[in-house]
C-alpha cells in the first residue's frame, strides 16, 4: 500500500460519520452531551465537598462509592425497563429526577456544617437513576444506527460525551474555586434538564409493551440469556474487576490534587480534563477504526496499558508529571467502555440488549467496592500506595484474561440486526 493510498483512506474515514446522518441521533447525542456537563460537574463537585467537609480520603471515596451501589441491585431491572418502554422517556424521566437530588445537594452545600450523610444518600439516588438511563442509552444507539455501525457510533457518541465533559469538569472546578460547591451542582441542575427535554423530543425507535407486571419476568430472562453466552459473562466479569480497581482512581483524583500534588479544586479540574483529552483520543481512534477494534484481544491490551499507567501515576509528585499520564489513562478508560458496551450487544440477540446493557451496569455497580477498598488503603498508606496496588491488580486481571480466552472465545455470536 502506496502513501497515495494511506491518504485516501484517512481522507475516507474522515467523512461525517452515518450515525450523525440520523436527525434522531444527533439529538440523543446532543441531549447526551447536555447530561454528560452535569456528569463530571457532580463527580468533582461531591467529591471536593466531601473532602472539604471532612478532610477525609476514606469518605471522599465513598462519596464516589455510593453513586454506583444502586447498580449492584437495580442494574438488571434498569435493562428490562429499559427493553420494556420507550427508551427516550426512560431515559428523560431519570435524568429529570437526578437533577432535584443536584439540586437538593447544592442547597445542602451552601449550610455552614453540610450533612455528609444526607449528601452520601442523595448521591445513592442520583447513582440509582443512571441504572435505567445508561442501559436506554446505549441501546437507543444501536436501534437508531443497526449493529454494525454500533461500536463506531458508540464511539461517536461517547466522543461526544467525553468532549463536552471537559467543559463540565473544567468549569466545575473552577465554579468550586471561585463560588463553592453549590454553584457547580445547581449549573449541573440547568444542565440535566435541558438534556432531559432535548432527548424526551426524540421519536421512539422501537416498539414496546409498555406493561410494568412484564418487567420483573423480563429481567429473569435477560439473566438466562446472558449466562448461556460465555462471552457476555466473561465481559461482564472483566468489566466489573477492572471497574473496582482501575476506574476507581477517580475517587482517588481529590485526594491526589489535595495532598499529594498540594494544589486546590482548579488543579483537580485540570487533571479530569486531561484524563478527557485522552479519553477523546481513545474515542477518535475507535470512530476512525470502528468495529476492528471491538475485539477480546484489544480489550486485554488496553486493560494492561490502564494498569501500567496507574501505577505510574502513583510515583509522580507533580502535576506536570501527573498530566501525561492521566491523558494515557482517559486514552484506556474510554476504549475499555466503548469496546465492552460494543462486545455485550454484539453476543445477544437484538431484543435482548437492553438486558445485556443492565448487565454491564451491574457489573460497574461494584466499582464502589474498589473505591473504598483502595480509599482505605490510601488513608492508611497514602495515595501513592493506593494508585499503585490498583494498578498491579488491573495488570493481574489483563494476564488472566489471556490464560483464559480459548475457553471465553469458544461462545458463538448471537444474530445481529
Amino acid at each position: 500500500m502506496n502513501l497515495s493510498q494511506v491518504i485516501a483512506i484517512i481522507l475516507k474515514n474522515l467523512q461525517t460519520p452515518k450515525p450523525l446522518m440520523d436527525s434522531r441521533f444527533r439529538r440523543l447525542w446532543l441531549g447526551s452531551n447536555l447530561i454528560a456537563v452535569s456528569t463530571w460537574m457532580e463527580r468533582i463537585a461531591i467529591g471536593w465537598l466531601v473532602l472539604e467537609t471532612t478532610n477525609s480520603i476514606l469518605l471522599t471515596t465513598l462519596a464516589f462509592a455510593v453513586r454506583n451501589m444502586p447498580s449492584m441491585l437495580l442494574g438488571p431491572i434498569g435493562g428490562a425497563l429499559a427493553d420494556s418502554f420507550p427508551r427516550h422517556r426512560v431515559i428523560a424521566l431519570t435524568t429529570t429526577v437526578r437533577a432535584c437530588t443536584n439540586l437538593w445537594i447544592g442547597l445542602i452545600a451552601l449550610g455552614a456544617t453540610p450533612a455528609t450523610w444526607l449528601i452520601l444518600l442523595l448521591a445513592a439516588i442520583g447513582g440509582a437513576t443512571r441504572t435505567p438511563e445508561l442501559p436506554a442509552t446505549q441501546a437507543m444507539i444501536s436501534d437508531i444506527v443497526g449493529m454494525r455501525e454500533t461500536p463506531r457510533a458508540i464511539g461517536l457518541h461517547q466522543f461526544g460525551v467525553r468532549a463536552i465533559g471537559l467543559i463540565g469538569s473544567l468549569g466545575g472546578g473552577l465554579a468550586i474555586e471561585n463560588s463553592g460547591s453549590a454553584t457547580a451542582f445547581f449549573l449541573g441542575t440547568g444542565f440535566l434538564l435541558a438534556g432531559s427535554f432535548t432527548i424526551l423530543t426524540i421519536t421512539s425507535t422501537r416498539a414496546t409493551t409498555s406493561r410494568t407486571s412484564h418487567v420483573w419476568n423480563e429481567t429473569i430472562t435477560g439473566v438466562r440469556v446472558i449466562l448461556s453466552s460465555k462471552v457476555v459473562v466473561a465481559i461482564l466479569l472483566i468489566t466489573l474487576l477492572t471497574e473496582m480497581f482501575a476506574f476507581s482512581y477517580h475517587a482517588l483524583l481529590p485526594a491526589v490534587a489535595g495532598q499529594t500534588l498540594n494544589a486546590g479544586a482548579t488543579a483537580l479540574g485540570v487533571l479530569t480534563f486531561s484524563a478527557g483529552i485522552g479519553a477523546l483520543a481513545g474515542l477518535g481512534t475507535m470512530v476512525l477504526v470502528g468495529p476492528r477494534l471491538a475485539s477480546i484481544n484489544v480489550l486485554i491490551a488496553v486493560i494492561a496499558c490502564f494498569g501500567s499507567l496507574l501505577i505510574g501515576l502513583g510515583s509522580v509528585s507533580s502535576i506536570e508529571g501527573a498530566l501525561p499520564l492521566i491523558v494515557g489513562i482517559g486514552v484506556s478508560a474510554s476504549l475499555f467502555d466503548a469496546i465492552t458496551l460494543a462486545l455485550v450487544q454484539k453476543h445477544v440477540p437484538y431484543e435482548m440488549r437492553g438486558r445485556a446493557l443492565g448487565g454491564w451496569v451491574w457489573a460497574i455497580g461494584f466499582g464502589w467496592i474498589g473505591a473504598v477498598t483502595l480509599g482505605l488503603v490510601g488513608e492508611v498508606f497514602g495515595v501513592a500506595t493506593a494508585l499503585s496496588t490498583g494498578g498491579v491488580v488491573t495488570l493481574s486481571i489483563a494476564t488472566i484474561t489471556i490464560f483464559c480466552l480459548p475457553k471465553i472465545t469458544q461462545s458463538k455470536i448471537a444474530c445481529e440486526k
